[in-house]
Parts: structure tokens; sequence; C-alpha cells
């Protein structure tokens, strides 16, 4: 596997528990689902998961705004975060999921944005609203999945990642994560991470958004 650059720059912001999804859907259900993915974008070694996780997000049912996002309009969403994040101008690696859904607002590919802010409310998001883009700290053990598909929070600190969960599994206790370093990357381009884990990286002050194309 080539080098991989992460870049997702770790800056949560408070105001976001305003927006969560407990508020908006009071009624957290939960049920297995795996959200069609169609598109498996490789962003090599560019620092642009922002832009890529988030074409994935886009491009994933129920989303399928762009359906065949291309590898050019990552990277423009890419850009078009860090014109839209918490930090001035484009002279600096990396980007925010905020930044990623406030562009995504300001292009009208979306209507608005909510955030997940506990495992319950990622796990309802995922079951029934569709896929979410995360920013989360990655570690060293979650670069390569294990012989059974799964990331493992666990190694030294290497550095933030964004990536889109597109489905979650009950019975495995999992969600399954679409990742931007091509198809031959983990299972299809695709690994499970634990609800354990997820759980702990929510905690470190992770991003856990979902872009919404109705009004309301």
């Amino acid at each position: 596997m080539p080098n991989r650059v992460l870049d997702w720059k770790p800056r949560y912001d408070p105001r976001s528990l305003s927006y969560t999804i407990a508020k908006t859907e009071p009624n957290l259900h939960v049920r297995n689902c795996i959200w069609r993915r169609d598109t498996w974008l490789d962003q090599g070694q560019e620092g642009a998961c922002v832009g890529f996780s988030g074409a994935h997000v886009m491009s994933t049912t129920p989303k399928a705004i762009q359906p065949r996002y291309t590898q050019a309009g990552a990277e423009d969403l890419y850009h078009a975060a860090q014109r839209n994040d918490q930090w001035p101008g484009e002279d600096y690696e990396g980007s925010s999921v905020l930044g990623a859904m406030q562009a995504l607002k300001a292009e009208k590919q979306i209507s608005k944005y909510r955030w997940c802010t506990t495992l319950e409310e990622v796990q309802h998001a995922v079951s029934y609203l569709g896929p979410v883009q995360i920013g989360i700290n990655w570690y060293q053990d979650m670069f390569t999945p294990d012989d059974k598909g799964f990331l493992h929070r666990s190694g030294k600190l290497a550095g933030g990642h964004a990536i889109c969960v597109g489905g979650i599994d009950f019975r495995r206790e999992a969600v399954l994560l679409y990742n931007s370093w091509g198809k031959d990357w983990g299972v299809d381009g695709n690994a499970w991470l634990s609800f354990s884990d997820l759980e702990q990286l929510i905690k470190e002050d992770g991003e856990f958004a979902i872009p919404s194309k109705t009004k309301g």
C-alpha cells in the first residue's frame, strides 16, 4: 500500500451540539442497513480525504446527487471545504467535515446537515437516514484491516482521517466504512469498525455529520 497522507484537521465545533440528530429525530430506531456504494475513489497520496469521503457520501444511496463523482470532483470538494472551514485561506493541508458540509450547502447540493454526537445517534442515522461523513483520529493499526475485515483503534496515533460510514450490522456490532484508498484496500475498499471503537472515537471529538437534500 502506498504511503497515505492523513489530513482531517481535528477541531470539533461545540456549536454542533445545537444541531444533533437527537434534536431532530427524537425517536432513535435502529436496523441492519447497507447503503449501496457506486463509487470507489482513490485519493492516492493526496491529502484530500475530506473531499473524497464527502464525495463517497454524496454518491452513495440514498443521497446519490452525484452518482458518479469523479476524482476531479472530489478534489474540487476538498478545496471548497477549505474555503468554508474554520481556518482562513487555503495555504495549509487538510480540512474539516464541517468545511465539507458548509461547502455542499453553499453549492446547493444539500439543504442542511445534522450532527451525531453519540453512538446511538450514529446508529440511527446510518440505519435510516443514509451514509455519514466522519472525521476521526486514525491509529497505526487502522491502516490495514485484520483477516475478518475489521480495523482496530490501537497502536500509535497517526493523524486524522475523514471517511464515509456506509452501513451498519448489529450482529457484528460494527459499522461499515467506505474508504477513499481505492478498491484494492480492505475488502473491496471497505472495512468494519466495532461499535466500541467507534464510540471511543466519538468521545475523542470526532466529527460525524449527515447531509440532507430535504428542507425543514
